[in-house]
């Protein structure tokens, strides 16, 4: 299950980014750009991991 919410956090890293992008040219305020550069990044790198990561089993046998 920690699978698919470190995916849906990533893909929603990269769509803060976006609409972070979009607001910085509207208001030219220079921390949305920031975060318009930092949140993509951030949520790709979620994404990988969490389609990598297979976690902790509670199987005695593993």
């Amino acid at each position: 299950m920690h699978k698919i919410e470190n995916i849906l956090i990533g893909i929603a890293l990269i769509l803060f980014g976006i609409a972070s992008m979009l607001i910085f040219n509207y208001t030219e305020w220079g921390v949305f750009e920031v975060f318009g550069v930092i949140s993509p990044i951030v949520g790709l790198i979620v994404v990988i991991v969490g389609a990598i990561y297979e976690g902790k089993t509670n199987d005695p046998k593993n």
